[in-house]
């Protein structure tokens, strides 16, 4: 046997020993590869989720906030408003100089646990707590509460008929704030304005056949009246100022509303818009004006102390006291249907607004609401 053929089994064996080396090798150069494949799909993923969480955050961030109450810049002269500059935007905390005019006295410290009391039946007021602001009634203790509008659009400032078996509203539903009526059940809502103008902030004659409320239909603001069904339309002002928030007065002989001026100030006039007397004269805004069941009182808000507190004036502008006295703004004051008893909404806390029910001596305080969310402009259902 050649030495060739002797070398050839070794040859061999080395050749299967070297081979099955590089396979092994190759296997584990495979193998790490594809944990160093499964190590880059988690990072990956963790950077998928991260980033989606940052997104998803930074979206939250910039989700626009609920609308608040928007301030109005009071300028030294009068000046035209918006259309949207009607009395459910007014300032919650615009500054104004002092005014000497009302009487400030102490205020009294509460008893929470008192009785209620006013004379009436439920307490019907606006409230965002579905999304956008609704139409609900309660009774004044806060129990049987019932949501009387379902709109995409906010339905505002609710006010009782005479007899408290309709509530007047106004809305924007139909594109523009159009006055709307509707049975105290929430039945039966139909446009009583219909027009391109904006019609809103509305209430009653005393004999629940006629209606007033301010409009925008002439170029400016003015005091409209019509009939319960929207029929004979008439201006009662029609002055180059502005006029808001009409209210008649017990008798239905007179009507107090705010007019603007460098400020906006208390107004009194008859039925037919002749002799018109100015009650207020304040470094401030005055808005929304409600007769005191006697007919002699007027209760108001006004910001002419710096933020917004409730106050009240005689007939003839004299004797005005400020009822509230908070950190917080108060707007939209109404009286209970025996004059005892007053009712507003208050800011309590950053965009929470509560219903907020008050004896006149102020001896007696209680939250009709007390949602983190906004409820506004209440008002009182006349008793039986």
């Amino acid at each position: 046997m050649s030495r060739s053929q002797q070398r050839q089994p070794a040859s061999k064996s080395r050749f299967f020993v070297a081979s099955g080396c590089i396979v092994g090798t190759l296997m584990l150069i495979g193998m790490m590869l594809f944990a160093g494949w499964q190590l880059y799909q988690r990072l990956s993923d963790e950077d998928v989720r991260v980033q989606t969480a940052a997104n998803t955050a930074a979206a939250t961030e910039t989700r626009p906030a609920p609308p608040t109450e928007r301030p109005i810049q009071i300028a030294p002269t009068a000046t035209k408003r918006s259309d949207t500059e009607t009395d459910e935007e007014d300032a919650d905390e615009t500054e104004a100089e002092p005014s000497a005019e009302p009487t400030n006295t102490p205020k009294p410290t509460p008893d929470l646990s008192s009785e209620l009391g006013g004379g009436g039946g439920k307490i019907a007021f606006s409230s965002n707590e579905t999304g956008n602001f609704d139409i609900f009634i309660s009774n004044i203790d806060g129990s049987g509460k019932l949501q009387l509008t379902d709109s995409w659009f906010d339905d505002w400032h609710p006010v009782f008929s005479p007899d408290g078996t309709q509530i007047l509203f106004h809305t924007k539903r139909d594109g523009n704030w159009e006055v709307y009526i509707m049975d105290a059940d929430g039945e039966n809502k139909r446009n009583l304005t219909n027009n391109r103008a904006d019609d809103s902030v509305a209430s009653w004659h005393p004999n629940g056949e006629q209606i007033i409320f301010h409009s925008n239909r002439d170029n400016d603001y003015d005091v409209y009246t019509m009939d319960v069904n929207g029929e004979n339309v008439t201006n009662v002002t029609g002055t180059r100022a502005d006029e808001f928030a009409p209210v008649f007065s017990v008798g239905g002989n007179q009507i107090a509303f705010t007019r603007e001026l460098s400020y906006r100030q208390l107004f009194v006039m008859d039925a037919d818009g002749e002799n018109v007397t100015q009650l207020t004269d304040s470094n401030g805004g005055n808005f929304s004006p409600n007769w005191s069941p006697d007919g002699e009182r007027i209760i108001f808000h006004s910001d002419r102390d710096g933020n917004s507190e409730v106050y009240e004036i005689g007939r003839d502008g004299k004797n005005t006291t400020r009822i509230t006295n908070n950190n917080t703004g108060d707007f939209y004051p109404s009286y209970s249907p025996d004059g005892e008893w007053i009712t507003y909404h208050s800011n309590v806390d950053g965009d929470n607004r509560n219903i907020i029910l008050l004896s006149r001596n102020r001896l007696q305080e209680k939250s009709l609401t007390t949602l983190s969310s906004q409820e506004r402009m209440p008002s009182w259902q006349p008793g039986e």
